[in-house]
């Protein structure tokens, strides 16, 4: 680069004018513009040295040289930093604002820098008087900018991208002649060829439409190259002195060749700049358009165009396969009239029309029909086509939206089942919730009524749309009893025998519709629009009773899915809850056995002693409490040894169990009959005074004594019995007391002769 800058600015120096050190042709200028800008910054060293060199081998100090080299380096650092960083500068000059950055910010500003530097390094080193500063400034200043326009645009040009060898050889050939008219042309203008008369006519100008041939045909490099080649012609036969632009001194002949130089180098390189950018704008533009072409005809959408009238302009391959109408076909065609569904007309109208009124782009729906009769659904979208704000007509596309019409279709059908599996979750989360506490209930219930008014109560909870009944079934009298309803219709018979019920009698499930099935239960009234649920109920193998659910009208339409699942459904429940009951109604019952045996006489059917005793004691408190008599009875059977003894054990308890049902049977609910021992009876009566008491005693005493107990065919008797009563608080304030208080009357009594009664003292 230093050996380029160095040759190149020994050139210039040899046409030097007023000062050796300053021409009006300085190509050093745009060789190091054009270095920096391709090759980087790191290159300005190279710069520096040919400058340096160039201007010390003259009659310069070293110091005005390196003064001088100075405001070179700078000069083309400066510029190609403001052609990077201001201009965004690309260094193939097809723009505009890129031929204008480089005649603006390098070949204007940039070259101010050297004559700035480079005249003052001259003035302050003695080689130049102060005077003539502003002359020689403006001669450097022109020289640096010549070589900027002239130079540094065919470097950057010719240098910025690698030369393509693949052009037609029309070109080649069109290249060469261009060239060799140019240089004909140009030495015929500039080379002395012309008479000196005719050097005083403006013939310069006769290469203008040679430069803008090869601007027009090579862009920029033709018109950098075609300003260089005249240039470099103009200044070899302007430097020999001959030529259109003579003056009376050399230096004042070059200063008009750079004017004319400047103009058409300037000239050159705008339109070369213009004409290529336009030339990418419409190379982009069919680019684009065939890409437009080839979007559409490949588009697997509609793609048409309608005018205003709705006749069919333009139509896609994608829009003769959906419609099954060809161009020709869909050109003679109205889009609204003969595509459009019937349904759909209407909206494609007032779509078109708010489209021509509004002009943004528009989206809906609608159904065409094809050649063939099949109906797509399509999304359309649609924008206004116009000219100058004339709306000419309707550009629209329109997609095959059938898959996905199907699959809204396909959601809003499982949207449906998943709300309906949400429901029914919900619902049986609250059966099993009202099952829980029921179950929870019926396990605190202590008898059989208690537990029959829980069932009812959640027969209307679980069975909302239901009516219902429990039926018990009574083993020893074989009928099933109804202790349960809950609704609005009547449970039909109250009692009646298990064969009359198809659930007990089959041990499953049975479900009538109305009277048109075949196998009617005869405990239900016979509607013939109602339809009732049997469910039998069983533990351990045996049958319980029935659980029985009436609801609604029979069903007379076809069967529906969703209906014979919630059928099923509410089977399933039926038979839960049956499940439920039947499990704790025998739990309860199995309760009760257990009750009754653990605190009642398995012979008498009385409560044992034991109950006896927690009893008493309990009765003597609340006694206590409500300061109210209690009375106590306790009875003996005379002479039973010898039935035992005469009749065998055998009839012996043949006695006690006649006795306890007597004793039973002549009670209050109350009051409290128990076995204490033997053949020894206690009866305790809550709020019975002494005269009751004793009263009590003598209507048992002569109860039995009418008794007449059977005993294989013959009668056991006469049976007596011998009594002693005792009340609270008189014989006694505990509970221990009144028993021997009674025990004691009870032993007088059969001390003075049995078959009486006798009051405690």
């Amino acid at each position: 680069l230093a050996a380029i800058y160095f040759a190149a600015a020994k050139l210039g120096l040899s046409l030097a004018g007023v000062h050796q050190n300053v021409s009006l042709v300085w190509p050093p200028t745009g060789i190091a513009l054009a270095a920096l800008l391709l090759l980087g910054y790191r290159y300005w060293p190279g710069v520096a040295l040919g400058a340096f060199l160039a201007n010390a081998t003259t009659e310069v100090s070293l110091a005005t040289a390196a003064g001088i080299a100075s405001g070179n380096t700078l000069e083309a650092l400066s510029g190609a930093y403001l052609l990077r960083r201001v201009g965004q500068f690309r260094p193939s000059l097809e723009l505009l604002q890129d031929v204008l950055g480089l005649l603006v910010l390098s070949a204007g500003l940039s070259t101010m820098v050297s004559a700035t530097i480079g005249v003052a390094s001259l003035c302050l080193g003695g080689a130049a008087s102060w005077a003539a500063y502003g002359q020689l400034w403006w001669q450097w200043w022109l020289g640096d900018a010549m070589g900027a326009l002239v130079v540094a645009p065919v470097l950057l040009t010719w240098g910025s991208a690698p030369l393509r060898l693949t052009r037609p050889w029309r070109q080649y050939v069109e290249a060469g002649a261009l060239l060799v008219t140019l240089v004909t042309v140009s030495e015929i203008v500039f080379g002395g060829s012309l008479t000196t008369d005719a050097t005083t006519y403006p013939l310069a100008f006769i290469v203008f439409p040679f430069v803008i041939w090869a601007a027009l045909r090579f862009g920029p490099r033709g018109a950098a190259a075609a300003t260089l080649v005249v240039s470099a012609i103009a200044i070899w036969g302007t430097a020999r002195q001959v030529g259109p632009f003579l003056g009376k001194t050399l230096t004042e002949s070059l200063l008009l060749l750079q004017i004319f130089m400047s103009a058409m180098a300037a000239t050159a390189l705008v339109l070369g700049a213009v004409i290529t950018q336009r030339r990418m704008a419409e190379k982009a533009l069919q680019q684009s358009e065939k890409r437009y072409r080839e979007l559409v005809e490949n588009a697997t959408d509609l793609v048409y165009a309608l005018d205003l009238a709705g006749n069919f302009t333009s139509l896609n391959k994608a829009g003769e396969q959906m419609t099954g109408y060809t161009r020709d076909e869909a050109f003679t065609m109205n889009f609204v009239d003969a595509v459009v569904a019937p349904a759909h007309r209407e909206l494609a109208w007032q779509m078109i029309a708010r489209q021509v009124a509004g002009g943004t782009p528009i989206v809906y729906e609608l159904e065409i029909v094809a050649k063939d009769g099949r109906r797509v659904p399509v999304e359309v979208s649609t924008r206004l086509i116009s000219q100058d704000g004339k709306p000419l007509g309707v550009q629209g596309i329109a997609r095959d939206i059938t898959e996905r019409k199907q699959a809204e279709a396909a959601l809003e059908d499982a949207n449906r089942k998943l709300s309906g599996w949400v429901t029914e979750l919900e619902e049986r989360t609250r059966q099993i919730a009202l099952l829980s506490e029921m179950g929870e209930l019926l396990q605190s219930c202590l008898t059989a009524e208690e537990a029959y008014t829980v069932i009812a109560q959640f027969g209307l909870k679980l069975f909302p749309g239901d009516s219902g009944a429990l039926g018990i079934f009574r083993v020893s009298k074989n009928l099933v009893e109804v202790v349960a309803v809950w609704g609005r219709l009547a449970p039909g018979e109250r009692v009646f025998a298990p064969d009359q019920c198809w659930a007990l009698r089959r041990g499953r499930v049975h479900f009538v519709e109305g009277l048109a099935s075949a196998l009617l239960c005869r405990h239900v009234d016979r509607s013939p629009t109602a339809r009732y649920l049997c469910v039998p109920m069983m533990a351990q193998g045996e049958p319980l009773g029935v659980l029985h659910l009436r609801g609604g009208r029979s069903r007379s339409s076809p069967p529906d899915p969703s209906l014979e699942d919630a059928r099923e459904a509410h089977q399933r429940l039926a038979v839960t809850v049956a499940e439920h009951i039947a499990l704790a109604l025998a739990n309860l019952k199995l309760q009760e056995t257990l009750r009754s045996q653990a605190i009642r006489d398995p012979l008498t059917g009385l409560f044992n002693r034991r109950y006896m005793e927690e009893s008493l004691e309990r009765e003597v408190r609340r006694a206590g409490r409500s300061a109210t008599p209690l009375g106590v009875i306790m009875l003996d059977i005379d002479h039973f040894k010898r039935f035992n003894d005469e009749c065998g054990h055998e009839a012996g308890d043949t006695l006690l169990s006649a006795l306890g049902t007597f004793l039973r049977a002549h009670v209050r609910a109350e009051d409290i009959a128990c076995r204490y021992g033997g053949e020894e009876f206690t009866l305790i009566l809550p709020e019975a005074s002494l005269d009751a008491t004793r009263e009590r005693a003598e209507q048992l005493r002569e109860g039995v004594r009418l008794l007449q107990v059977p005993y294989r065919g013959d009668l056991l008797g006469p049976v007596t019995l011998s009594l002693g009563v005792a009340t609270f608080p008189d014989h006694g304030a505990s509970g221990q007391a009144l028993l021997l208080a009674a025990d004691a009357a009870l032993y007088r009594a059969k001390h003075e002769g049995r078959d009486r009664m006798v009051v405690a003292q």
